[in-house]
């Protein structure tokens, strides 16, 4: 009798292979969880929002308070300027099918954390440890989680800059003796 060698199994994984099931099939779970959020019947919102449920209010607090900490060098910090009934006020203004969207984004990154190793959603985190986890995302080399946390920040900066606090404390800034007329000479050239 020959002794053949004995081939490898047909479905070996890898750990990498493992791994990256897991955070697929975690992400899969993070969305399908917030689907299941957004359209539950038993939906409430906080007195005096319109939109936003009451996870959706905490996560994005704990999210706009990590972009736009205390003591920034801008000036008032996310919670001085109530960025989060700024931001749902924004996001009434918006038809339905956007409105969804903008609130999937807030709940992947309330969910994701599950994934990340935080073991608890970012709303139950402290502004510190959602920066480490932002940071995470942004430096990640695949895309689309660079590309999710883009666009997170991009709706807060928009909220942010806009609101009349910030515009009042950078127009104060950009008035300021020293530094108008250099501003302005580099504005026109």
């Amino acid at each position: 009798m020959t002794n053949y060698p004995q081939a490898p199994p047909a479905f070996a994984l890898t750990r990498r292979q493992l791994a990256g099931g897991s955070l697929a099939g975690a992400a899969v779970l993070s969305v399908v969880g917030a689907g299941w959020r957004l359209f539950s019947a038993g939906r409430t919102t906080i007195d005096g929002l319109k939109v936003l449920s009451r996870p959706e209010a905490d996560a994005l607090d704990v999210l706009t308070t990590a972009f736009f900490p205390p003591g920034n060098g801008i000036g008032p910090d996310a919670r001085d300027t109530e960025l989060v009934r700024y931001i749902d006020g924004y996001i009434d203004q918006l038809a339905n099918p956007q409105q969804t969207l903008v609130r999937s984004l807030i709940t992947i990154f309330d969910q994701g954390t599950l994934a990340s190793g935080y073991l608890r959603p970012v709303r139950k985190l402290d502004w510190v440890q959602a920066r480490e986890y932002l940071a995470s995302w942004e430096d990640s080399r695949l895309k689309w989680k660079h590309d999710l946390h883009s666009g997170l920040k991009s709706v807060v900066a928009l909220a942010y800059f806009s609101h009349p606090d910030v515009l009042n404390q950078m127009t104060i800034t950009a008035n300021c003796p020293s530094a108008g007329p250099r501003l302005h000479k580099q504005a026109i050239s």
